[in-house]
């Protein structure tokens, strides 16, 4: 059975004090399942705010055997639905370490 993580980020507050816009970035701690099991990521609520992106980047660029990462924007606000899918394309431009990764976006 493949390992999947499911992300609900909407409203997303951290457990302790930190940036969390550079995070994922400066904290590069290889999470052993990114290399050894996990295959596919869900995420609902995508907004491209300043946690997401970093986060996703780090689980594109380090996440060997990912399959499928599936992001669902937030549809609350119909009127902001375009930006928050455009904002999800900038995850596309990420260097990827599977060679088998799909990004969906919808």
């Amino acid at each position: 059975m493949p390992h999947k993580i499911f992300v609900w980020i909407h409203d997303y507050e951290p457990p302790f004090p930190m940036d969390i816009g550079t995070f994922w970035v400066t904290n590069m701690i290889l999470i052993n399942c990114l290399s050894t099991s996990l295959e596919a990521v869900e995420v609902k609520g995508f907004t491209g705010k300043q946690h997401e992106i970093p986060f996703l980047a780090y689980l594109i660029h380090y996440g060997k055997l990912i399959k499928t990462l599936s992001l669902a924007v937030d549809s609350h606000d119909i009127a902001d639905t375009q930006i928050y899918i455009e904002k999800a394309q900038i995850l596309k431009t990420i260097k990827p370490a599977s060679k088998k990764i799909r990004i969906h976006i919808s």
